[in-house]
């Protein structure tokens, strides 16, 4: 029970940061062996400074939890759902189907439109700005960390594009990190 409790978000329910870097690197591997694509995809809410803000922060936890709810709802059974840290999700996709070539793309729209349609007002009242999801995805035969990095930035472009959206980046295996000076 301690074990199962380490890697466990206690406000979702969801897989914890720990729970994922442990699970992770077996199923990227068994998808790998089956010749499939494993995809991430990265989410953070949009305008959840507002939600707590604006409706406290008990609305903002509610928010979270239907954010997981959400998640658990449009993935499939056998992907892995994280909440890595504050209000921010992964979604490791290990894609059983033949065509793998743009599953994250579609799981993370699916995704995306899921909280864009979602009646918040019974979970966080009335706000200037309901939650929106922007998400980064990328896909490709990689480690964690690369397929991380990739989406982290495909994140990034979909913030600075106006939020709400899906941006996909692809894993380069010879990409360097960005120098900190």
């Amino acid at each position: 029970a301690a074990q199962e409790a380490a890697v466990r978000d206690p406000l979702t329910g969801l897989v914890n940061r720990l729970g994922l870097e442990r699970r992770a690197p077996e199923l990227l591997e068994t998808t790998a062996a089956r010749g499939r694509v494993p995809w991430l995809v990265l989410l953070d809410v949009d305008w959840f400074k507002d939600v707590n803000d604006l409706a406290g922060h008990a609305a903002g936890d509610a928010a979270l939890q239907e954010v997981a709810h959400l998640l658990r709802r449009e993935c499939r059974s056998g992907d892995l759902v994280c909440r890595w840290a504050g209000d921010e999700f992964v979604v490791l996709l290990v894609d059983e189907s033949e065509d793998s070539r743009d599953a994250g793309l579609v799981v993370a729209e699916r995704i995306r439109a899921a909280v864009d349609e979602h009646d918040w007002r019974v979970v966080i009242g009335r706000t200037r700005q309901p939650p929106t999801v922007s998400i980064g995805v990328a896909g490709g035969p990689a480690e964690l960390d690369q397929l991380f990095a990739a989406a982290d930035i495909a994140l990034y472009r979909a913030k600075r594009a106006g939020r709400n959206r899906v941006e996909v980046d692809h894993v380069d295996p010879d990409r360097q990190p960005p120098r900190i000076t």
